[in-house]
C-alpha cells in the first residue's frame, strides 16, 4: 500500500516509482502541435510531400555497406575496442513521416514519448543493445583547436590522408563525399600499416558525423571529431553511446519546440527502437533474421522486409497507431528473451543512472526513473543510480 501521507518526506523507494510509473498520467499525454511538426524536414525533405520512396543509392553513406579490407577493419575494431562502431548498423531507409510523429509525441520538458499507454524514451540500453555502442567511459567533449587552415590542412593529411578544400577548411567540416570518395579508393595488401590507420579513420568519421551524430545536414562532419580518433587507445575509452543518446535527446527537443526546420540526431537508431517496441508499426521481416552472436541487435532488421501490415511514408497514418495504441501493442521489455552478445551488455550497470549525457556542447539528463516500465525491477543492477557516464 503507498502512504499518501504529505507530511512524510521519505523519498520513494524504486518499487513503489515503478509502481506508480505504471499508471498513464493523462494530464501530460498531450501530442505537441501539429504546425510544428509541418515545417520539419529531413536533409531538404518536407514531410508534407506526397508519399515517396527515399531513394538512398545516392547517399555517400552507401559506402559504409562495402567489404572493408580486413587491415583496416582490424584497426577499426582495434581503434574503437568495445564500441564496435564497424557494426553500428548498416545505413537504411529512413521512415521521415515516422520520425516526424514521434517528434509530435517528444516532451522536452521529461525527454519522453508521451503515449496514450504512458511515457516511453530511448535509454542508455537501447543504445548499447541495438548499436553496440559504449555507454559507460569519458565524455565526448573537449576543445577547438586552433583556426589557423595551416592546422586544420597539415591535421587532415597527416591522420586522414586528405587535404580539405578551401571551403571546407573556411566551414571547419568535411563533407561526407569527401570522405566516402576515400573510402572508394581501393588499397592493396602491401601498403604500410599507418595508411589503414588513416583509412579506419575515415570510416570512423562517416559513422560518427554520418550516422550517430549528425547534424541537420547530414551532409557536414565537423573537424573537432577528429581529435577523438587520434589515439587509437583513448577512443576506445569514450562514451560514444552517451554521445550519441545525448544528440538524439538535443535535436527532438530542437524539432519538437520548433527552434528548428531539419532534424539532426541518430534516426536510423530511432526508428529501429519505434520497430522494437511498437507492433502495429512494425515491418515484417521476410526471411528469417541474419543476427550473429557477436553483432548488436539492430542488425536483425538489415534484411528485407514487408510494409503491407504496417503504415509507411504516412504521418496520418502514424498519428492514427499512435492515437489508438493499446496497452499490450507496446512492448515494454523487448530485449528480455534475445540472445544479446556480450558487447551489448557490458554498461548494464549504469543503464539505469539518473545523470548528464554529454556531446560536446551538448548536455542533457538521462531519466530512467520516468520509464521504470522499461526496466527490470528484478534485476539489481536496474535500482536507480546517481552518476556521470
Amino acid at each position: 500500500m503507498i502512504d499518501g501521507n504529505p507530511a512524510d518526506d521519505a523519498p520513494l523507494s524504486p518499487e513503489t516509482m515503478y509502481i506508480l510509473n505504471s499508471v498513464p498520467d493523462s494530464a501530460v499525454l498531450k501530442t505537441r502541435r501539429p504546425e510544428n511538426s509541418q515545417k520539419v524536414s529531413f536533409n531538404g525533405v518536407l514531410d508534407n510531400l506526397p508519399d515517396i520512396d527515399y531513394d538512398t543509392t545516392k547517399d555517400p553513406l552507401n559506402i559504409l555497406i562495402q567489404e572493408l579490407h580486413v587491415k583496416y577493419d582490424n584497426a577499426i575494431k582495434l581503434s574503437t575496442a568495445n564500441s564496435m562502431w564497424s557494426w553500428c548498423d548498416k545505413p537504411k531507409n529512413i521512415d521521415h513521416y515516422l520520425i516526424t510523429a514521434l517528434i509530435e509525441r517528444w516532451r522536452p520538458e521529461t525527454h519522453t514519448f508521451h503515449f496514450p499507454v504512458g511515457e516511453a524514451t530511448v535509454t542508455l540500453e537501447d543504445v548499447e543493445v541495438l548499436w553496440g555502442l559504449k555507454v559507460d567511459g569519458n565524455p565526448v567533449t573537449g576543445h577547438i583547436p586552433t583556426k589557423s587552415p595551416e592546422y586544420w590542412k597539415e591535421h587532415s593529411l597527416n591522420y586522414l590522408g586528405i587535404c580539405p578544400s578551401n571551403n571546407e577548411i573556411k566551414e571547419k567540416v568535411w563533407k561526407s563525399t569527401t570522405l566516402s570518395k576515400q573510402l572508394r579508393i581501393e588499397l592493396g595488401d602491401e601498403e604500410e600499416d599507418y595508411i589503414y590507420v588513416k583509412r579506419a579513420r575515415v570510416y570512423c568519421l562517416l559513422l560518427l558525423g554520418g550516422l550517430m551524430i549528425p547534424n541537420a545536414t547530414g551532409n557536414k562532419i565537423s573537424f573537432f571529431y577528429l581529435q577523438f580518433l587520434v589515439d587509437p587507445e583513448r577512443c576506445a575509452q569514450y562514451s560514444m553511446g552517451g554521445a550519441t543518446l545525448a544528440a538524439l535527446y538535443h535535436n527532438l527537443c530542437e524539432a519538437a519546440c520548433g527552434r528548428r526546420t531539419e532534424v539532426g540526431g541518430a534516426c536510423t537508431l530511432l526508428q529501429v527502437w519505434a520497430w522494437e517496441r511498437i507492433s502495429s508499426i512494425r515491418p515484417t521481416l521476410t526471411s528469417p533474421p541474419d543476427h550473429a552472436d557477436y553483432k548488436p541487435l539492430a542488425s536483425v532488421w538489415t534484411g528485407p522486409s514487408s510494409y503491407t501490415k504496417a503504415p509507411q511514408h504516412c504521418v496520418e497514418l502514424y498519428r492514427d497507431q499512435f492515437s489508438r495504441m493499446h496497452a499490450n501493442q507496446f512492448i515494454w521489455r523487448p530485449y528480455v528473451m534475445r540472445d544479446l552478445s556480450a558487447v551489448c551488455v557490458e554498461g548494464r550497470p549504469i543503464w539505469a543512472s539518473m545523470t548528464c549525457l554529454i556531446c560536446w556542447n551538448m548536455v542533457e539528463p538521462h531519466m530512467p526513473h520516468r520509464v521504470l516500465r522499461q526496466l527490470d525491477p528484478h534485476n539489481p543492477s536496474s535500482s536507480l543510480k546517481i552518476g556521470s557516464t
